[in-house]
């Protein structure tokens, strides 16, 4: 059992404009982690009332990779002003608490909450079920899931060097213009070199602290690692600890590009000693949101194809989604009417990942495909997509008057995306497709 503490940030309450949609479907409109370190300590999510109706005395309660979740410790935050003693107005954030959740006609609210047990870092894809009980499990919302991706690898750690003690990096001068005496850092060795805003000039008893407690970056080791994924990271970072002296530590190394695959790279620590525990780690380049300007689509009901029942217009909603630069984290093949294709693991992709409401009578499995164009204007594909059947579209189970979420993959090295659309490749069925 992952048990969840949450706590809710009240940010907004706005008008809602359903644009036809449901009137009576509560709904989550986006859902972003939040991040501590290599962890993901909780979300945030934007719950959407486009009804007229009052919805109270509702439970929050979550899946997080197949495991259940609860979320205890509510609070919501608001702005309040207060008074300082000079009588200028300043900003406060004050905290409510409470145990269920309560929403108004036509209103939007922002909630926040925390994962408290245990640990999901960020070196594997997550998948995070949300559900809104009023009387009975999953009754206001069934388990509206989203996606986290992977933004961390581990690299390999080669080798240590031996402790280096430079005791002649610093040296004493008069500054004049300060009228004192400051010890400067005027012959940097390798780590102070790698971390030169750290070692501005000190007063001689500054110094003498600093010094005593390993604050000058005279002791160091240095730390090589190795990328041994499939696919470039931006960062190489340094974690470990406590030394025998009880230090912990975090370094990182200086890199002018990505670290590709198989690449090298020095990463220098300073520490007297070298840590009981120790890993590196890496931001990955790939799953990186495109700039703003590539058009994204949301708020609207999705269309069939042009040459499918003339491109009519469906009852499945499109609430967001968004496109992304990745790479693929498994090898596969998929077959269909278009051909056969092989995917190897690390190919660069296109993702788009999205939320969907299903507003027929019944509960559905959908296709969903894309028309995704580059900067020449050339339409991208084939989609391939990891857990789709079938070259051409992705594939979503959602119930009626219910969300669920989607992830479309598309081959291709390219990252000058300038639009997409969004379509079903054809009718929603009650069966999952071949």
């Amino acid at each position: 059992m992952i048990v969840v503490s949450s706590a809710f940030a009240y940010v907004s309450v706005q008008n809602v404009n359903a644009n036809g949609s449901n009137k009576n479907a509560l709904f989550i409109a986006s859902f972003s982690p939040d991040i501590y370190g290599d962890n993901i300590s909780g979300g945030n999510i934007t719950l959407v009332n486009p009804s007229n109706k009052n919805f109270d005395n509702l439970q929050l309660t979550a899946i997080v990779d197949d495991s259940p979740v609860a979320v205890t410790n509510l609070h919501s935050t608001r702005m309040i002003y207060v008074h300082d003693p000079r009588n200028q107005t300043m900003p406060f954030d004050f905290a409510d608490n409470f145990t269920e959740i309560t929403i108004e006609p036509n209103q939007t609210r922002s909630i926040q909450f925390t994962f408290a047990y245990p640990e999901i870092t960020l070196f594997s894809q997550h998948t995070v079920k949300l559900y809104l009980s009023q009387n009975n499990l999953g009754d206001v919302i069934n388990g509206q899931s989203f996606t986290i991706l992977q933004r961390k690898a581990y690299l390999q750690i080669l080798v240590y060097s031996s402790i280096q003690h430079d005791n002649d990096t610093w040296h004493e001068h008069f500054n004049s213009a300060k009228n004192r005496n400051e010890y400067v850092n005027d012959q940097p060795n390798f780590f102070q070199k790698s971390n030169p805003s750290r070692y501005f000039p000190l007063e001689p008893n500054s110094y003498n602290w600093a010094k005593t407690l390993n604050q000058i970056g005279e002791n160091y080791f240095n730390v090589t690692v190795c990328n041994n994924n499939t696919f470039p990271v931006k960062t190489a970072m340094f974690s470990g600890g406590p030394s025998v002296d009880g230090q912990s530590y975090l370094a990182s190394a200086l890199l002018n590009d990505a670290l590709q695959p198989n690449e090298t790279c020095v990463i220098p620590v300073s520490l007297l000693a070298f840590p009981a525990y120790s890993y590196a780690s890496g931001d990955l380049v790939s799953n990186q949101p495109v700039s703003s300007s590539t058009q994204s689509e949301s708020g609207v009901y999705l269309h069939f194809p042009s040459d499918y029942q003339g491109g009519a217009e469906t009852m499945a909603y499109l609430i967001d989604s968004q496109l992304y630069y990745g790479n693929y984290n498994q090898s596969f093949t998929r077959s269909g009417a278009t051909g056969s294709y092989s995917i190897n693991n690390g190919d660069a992709c296109v993702i788009i990942n999205g939320t969907i409401r299903n507003d027929y009578s019944k509960d559905y499995y959908f296709s969903i495909t894309a028309n995704v164009y580059n900067s020449t204007n050339q339409k991208v594909g084939p989609i391939l997509t990891a857990d789709s059947p079938q070259p051409g579209f992705t594939v979503t189970k959602v119930s009626s008057n219910s969300t669920g979420t989607f992830e479309i993959q598309i081959r291709y090295d390219g990252k000058d995306i300038t639009s997409y659309a969004l379509l079903l490749a054809f009718e929603p069925t009650e069966t999952a497709p071949p």
